[in-house]
């Protein structure tokens, strides 16, 4: 199984790079992930919409459907 380093921990990940434990995930390797994707910094817009993705599949197993991800945002 593959790994990715993240805040300096070995984290398995799945073929596309998805945590295979999302539970390891932790805020300080938010940057990281995102300069790796080509974004300079988190701004606050986007860690609102991270928090918001984060809560939504705590809650239900699984991210909101794409109709729905923006309204609550807005």
């Amino acid at each position: 199984m593959p790994t990715a380093m993240y805040d300096d921990a070995a984290v398995p990940v799945d073929e596309e790079g998805f945590f295979i434990d999302p539970g390891r995930w932790i805020e300080p390797m938010a940057e990281q992930i995102a300069r790796e994707s080509g974004i300079e910094a988190l701004t606050d817009q986007h860690w609102t919409v991270i928090r918001f993705m984060r809560e939504q599949y705590a809650a239900k197993g699984t991210g909101p459907p794409c109709a729905c991800s923006a309204r609550p945002l807005v």
